[in-house]
């Protein structure tokens, strides 16, 4: 899985605007997910105050560093090893993206064409991806961790 050159570019020229309007658009994400799937509250018990600021930077992040993600690479492993402590799982990435693509555009409004959506949509799919894989690898550890000396092994 990858992203686009074409999404890139857009991402990398919206960058200004997303780092502008970021803290924003995490408060207004995290608002709908509790409103529209107040379940996933549970995932979030315990998270700091400052949740929609790390989301913030997150978001300004990859729109900043769309062209080199490896930069981000720690940031990811310490995302991964937060949602393996709180449950999240494959699914929860869906809902995820779903809102903070309504958040986008209620933010945003004109600003949030359809092709930003649609850059934006491919970026999260793809962040998504790489966490589910690295959450895997840590669920997986952890079981076989949990597991020892219980003869399952």
């Amino acid at each position: 899985m990858k992203i686009s050159v074409k999404n890139i570019d857009i991402i990398y020229k919206s960058s200004g605007l997303i780092e502008k309007k970021s803290i924003e658009i995490a408060k207004t994400m995290y608002v709908l997910l509790f409103d529209l799937h107040p379940e996933m509250k549970t995932i979030f018990e315990g998270a700091p105050s400052n949740q929609h600021k790390l989301l913030a930077e997150t978001i300004s992040a990859y729109a900043v560093n769309i062209n080199n993600l490896d930069i981000l690479k720690p940031a990811l492993e310490k995302i991964c090893k937060k949602h393996e402590e709180h449950g999240v799982q494959p699914h929860h990435y869906e809902i995820i993206e779903d809102v903070m693509l309504k958040s986008f555009k209620i933010v945003l409004g004109k600003d949030a064409t359809d092709e930003l959506i649609k850059a934006w949509s491919e970026v999260i799919k793809f962040v998504s991806y790489i966490l589910i894989e690295m959450e895997k690898e840590l669920y997986s550890k952890s079981f076989k961790n949990s597991s020892s000396g219980t003869g399952l092994e």
